[in-house]
């Protein structure tokens, strides 16, 4: 899946400023704790992320192995790897923590930005 085209994440804000009549310059940022939701792009980073880690601790010994190799040992050959690196350096965690990844770390990434 690698990196989201920008122009998704521009659509669904323009959606939004539209619905709630918001001017057309307000910023992106701004757009998601209005409604209580992840922008587009960290939903989609969370959600890659929660299907690799289920991939890793599969049962299935043949997905384990699939999904272990491409992000640990293939480096950056392996879209799964690629994919992987992206959703830690959004949120700021070490590859081997990617288990921690969840919807409420990326919240709180995305309204770090955003002042008191």
């Amino acid at each position: 899946m690698g990196f989201i085209p920008l122009q998704y994440c521009r659509f669904d804000c323009k959606g939004l400023r539209r619905l709630w009549g918001l001017p057309y310059r307000t910023h992106s940022v701004l757009l998601a704790p209005l409604c209580g939701m992840l922008p587009l792009e960290s939903e989609l980073m969370c959600r890659s992320s929660t299907f690799m880690c289920k991939c890793l601790g599969s049962c299935n010994e043949v997905v384990s192995f699939v999904a272990r190799n491409g992000i640990f040992v293939q480096r950056m050959t392996s879209p799964i790897r690629r994919n992987a690196q992206w959703c830690c350096d959004s949120v700021g965690v070490s590859l081997y923590n990617i288990h921690s990844i969840s919807r409420d770390l990326a919240m709180h990434c995305v309204y770090s930005y955003l002042p008191n």
